[in-house]
């Protein structure tokens, strides 16, 4: 069984569009969303369009997915600066979805487990306790380990930090999916994870799809798009901003 499992589109329609088509071509037999699918990004609307007609099998919550409906969580710590452009992000997006599509970021669950040959796999946003749990490339072993919780799964796939990684704990896979709208590792494409599995053996390919970003830049420059200077250098160097 061959398993695809991508998130962090982040409102780049252009991106998941890219990856929609590679998907076909991959031959997935099962599509898993790992969620912060519209917040901070220049088409919101048109990407959960695009979303729902992938019909993907599980769709994860991601912690700005929550931040659209239902608010900054209780004692959110940012700068002054940095909490405003998020309140920023926030306030557009809002303008630009329905009732309908907030439902639908409602309806995400916030974990997935499932069987893949002999492998039970975790699919969650950021980590099987919290969305919002930052687990990085160079985390050690045991900082690592807890990104498990108290799952028995033996793969735990997450997103988050956008940028992917695939690492051994005790036993245990962790991979990063990496973000599909914007990736921080330097790599502009998009980003995400195809798990095939025959038995025990287990085949993981993070997979990197170019797409237009210019058009994306282009969507970035209409419609009054907050910080969107900003955004477009960050997104044609693929680095976080």
């Amino acid at each position: 069984m061959k398993v695809a499992i991508f998130g962090d589109i982040h409102g780049n329609a252009h991106a998941l569009e890219a990856v929609s088509r590679d998907l076909s071509q991959a031959g997935v037999d099962l599509k898993i969303c790992l969620g912060d699918v519209v917040f901070r990004g220049p088409e919101p609307a048109r990407t959960l369009s695009l979303l729902r007609e992938l019909e993907c099998d599980a769709l994860i919550v991601g912690n700005t997915d929550q931040w659209l409906f239902q608010g900054f969580p209780p004692g959110f710590a940012a700068p002054r600066e940095r909490r405003a452009m998020l309140e920023a992000y926030r306030s557009w997006a809002l303008a630009r979805l329905s009732e309908s599509d907030l439902e639908f970021l409602r309806s995400f669950a916030f974990s997935h487990t499932f069987t893949l040959g002999a492998h039970t796999v975790l699919a969650v946003h950021a980590s099987a306790r919290s969305t919002e749990e930052w687990f990085g490339s160079s985390s050690s072993d045991d900082e690592l380990a807890a990104i498990f919780g108290q799952e028995t799964a033996d793969i735990l796939v997450c997103g988050h930090i956008h940028t992917p990684y695939a690492r051994r704990v005790d036993g245990r896979w962790v991979i990063n999916t990496g973000s599909v709208g914007h990736p921080a590792d330097g790599d502009p494409r998009a980003s995400y994870l195809v798990l095939k599995s025959e038995g025990k053996e287990l085949s993981i390919e993070i997979r990197r799809v170019a797409y237009d970003v210019e058009a994306t830049v282009q969507a970035a420059a209409e419609d009054g798009f907050p910080h969107a200077e900003t955004y477009q250098e960050a997104l044609r160097s693929g680095r976080t901003f």
